[in-house]
């Protein structure tokens, strides 16, 4: 079990992975491959919802102010 943040990845992730390398002919050890491979998405989806979260608020401060000029737009 390998532990990235606050999530898990288990055997049984690592294994389906070696599995869909091997079909992939990917060269090399698989399950490390897949290890690090699984590592990288997990720190990418970390990565990402901290994007996410900061677009958000960025949303959430600026949609007033785009409600208010759309309305007027379609009105004006």
């Amino acid at each position: 079990m390998i532990r990235v943040n606050d999530q898990v990845i288990n055997r049984y992730e690592i294994e389906q992975r070696a599995a869909f390398l091997e079909v992939l002919n990917v060269p090399g050890n698989l399950n490390t491959v897949a290890r690090e491979q699984l590592v990288e998405d997990r720190l990418k989806m970390a990565g990402g919802a901290v994007v996410w979260l900061q677009a958000e608020q960025v949303d959430l401060q600026n949609g007033p102010d785009r409600i208010c000029v759309a309305g007027k737009s379609e009105t004006g």
